[in-house]
Parts: C-alpha cells; sequence; structure tokens
C-alpha cells in the first residue's frame, strides 16, 4: 500500500511537470533541468523513507528511488533546451543524456541519503547503533 503511495506522488508531481512544461512547449536550460530532477530526488528519498523506509532494504529503497526519478527524467529529457544540438539529431542525444542524467541521479540518491544520516533526518544505519 505504501508503495503505492510513492508511485502516486511520484505521477502526481509529473503530471505537473507535463502541465508546466509539455503542455505549453516551454523548454529548460539544463541547470533547471538538473534543479528539476534534483528536487525529484529529494522528494522521493524522503516520502519513500516516510512511507515504506523500515519494510525495504536499502537496495531495495534504492530501486524504488530510481524507478520514480527515471519517470521523472523521461519528462524532463524532453524539455531540455540544447541550443547547440539541431532539432532533426535530438532524439538521439536524448536517449544518451537520459542515460548519463540517470547515473548522475543515482550517485545523487546515494549522496542525500548518506547527507540525511549524517545530519540526523534519518536515523542512524542499523549497522552504526
Amino acid at each position: 500500500m505504501a508503495a503505492e503511495e510513492v508511485n502516486k506522488e511520484t505521477d502526481t508531481f509529473c503530471e505537473k511537470l507535463r502541465e508546466q512544461f509539455v503542455a505549453v512547449g516551454r523548454k529548460v536550460k539544463l541547470w533547471e533541468a538538473w534543479r528539476i530532477i534534483q528536487d525529484s530526488v529529494a522528494r522521493t528519498v524522503l516520502l519513500i523513507e516516510k512511507e515504506i523506509g523500515k519494510s525495504l532494504s536499502g537496495p531495495e529503497k534504492k530501486a524504488q528511488a530510481m524507478a520514480s526519478v527515471e519517470k521523472v527524467v523521461k519528462i524532463v529529457c524532453n524539455i531540455i533546451d540544447l541550443p547547440v544540438v539541431p532539432e532533426w539529431i535530438e532524439g538521439y542525444v536524448d536517449t544518451y543524456l537520459q542515460r548519463f542524467l540517470m547515473e548522475v541521479a543515482s550517485g545523487s540518491i546515494d549522496a542525500i541519503v548518506k547527507t540525511f544520516h549524517d545530519t540526523g533526518v534519518f536515523p542512524p544505519k542499523k549497522e552504526e547503533e
């Protein structure tokens, strides 16, 4: 049930992105796109910990976070303005850009989880207790 809540929140966030950007044809710069993805990472990590944190292992939480963030990255890749890339080739570039952003998002998930543990936002890991 709680995993459904995480998916529902992610879908709501994605729908807002579609309304704000895709529906009106608005493009964003790369730094703005990264800010959207980072916001998604933070929201997702916090939501997973709140809703299903106790019932999943670390790798399971990471898999859930990656699945949620991937939905956002797919939308963001379609709204990034790449001024040096011709429109006709942008579709090919988007595929590689999505892979790259997912790799960086994976590292961001790890970094934010560590930061949340270090600052007391999340409880200490069991092996630290």
